[in-house]
């Protein structure tokens, strides 16, 4: 499960994390201790809000989709996982 957080009750949350749950019951946050991402500083692409993100498997890689409001035309981020982590990183503007 890809999640929002922060300290505060608002929209506009700062970082995405991950979870896990072999029982959809009871879950256990991912053992990291950063976030996955952040929301971008004031005056980039990814200032905006960090609203949901979706996981899909695809042979041995899970690729993440993120809903990020942005103030520019820019394709979102993706981000590949495989068992030791983070393995790419990348977005492009629109052309």
């Amino acid at each position: 499960m890809i999640y929002q957080g922060g300290d505060s009750h608002f929209d506009f949350q700062p970082r995405m994390n991950a979870a896990f749950s072999d029982d959809l019951i009871h879950w256990k946050k991912i053992n990291n201790p950063f976030p996955l991402f952040l929301r971008g500083e004031s005056g980039n692409w990814d200032q905006g809000a960090i609203w949901w993100g979706e996981t899909l498997p695809l042979g041995n890689m899970l690729y993440m989709f993120i809903d990020i409001f942005c103030l520019s035309l820019v394709k979102p981020p993706l981000i590949k996982y495989n068992a030791s982590g983070i393995s790419l990183f990348n977005y492009k503007l629109y052309e």
